[in-house]
């Protein structure tokens, strides 16, 4: 199951938005799950050597991350803008702003005290900041 869903985006897209992009379904292509399983692609591959997302990505429900909720539904509409004219005023901002919050995770300015860190060289997770230790990424 994807960390996000249709009903996430539906906070960025509108329903005659949405319904474009399913009419336009070849076959058994969804395009919206395609475009989901890109983001969140894209998301473990940038983070995953930090974190552990893995098992992030895993939640449902309430446990998910708001943030990392908003970023995966930024890139993925982003995936679907172009093929499927998507375009809205304000939406160039919104993929800014999702970029720099990822740019500031992969730093550790953000989340870093809420997701689990991985330590690739002892091969241990530590969740949140432990002051017992000193991960040096």
């Amino acid at each position: 199951m994807a960390y996000i869903s249709e009903i996430d985006l539906k906070k960025y897209l509108t329903e005659n938005q949405i319904q474009i992009v399913k009419r336009s379904a070849e076959g058994n292509i969804d395009y919206i799950e395609e475009a989901i399983e890109t983001a969140e692609s894209y998301v473990r591959d940038r983070l995953n050597y930090k974190y552990d997302m893995v098992e992030e990505l895993a939640k449902t429900g309430t446990s998910r991350n708001p943030t990392l909720i908003s970023i995966i539904s930024m890139m993925a509409i982003k995936e679907l803008l172009v093929p499927f004219d998507l375009y809205q005023d304000g939406r160039e901002d919104q993929f800014a702003e999702a970029s720099a919050k990822l740019d500031m995770i992969e730093n550790g300015t953000l989340l870093s005290d809420v997701l689990p860190a991985y330590d690739p060289e002892t091969r241990r997770i530590y969740y949140g900041t432990n002051e017992n230790y000193d991960l040096q990424f």
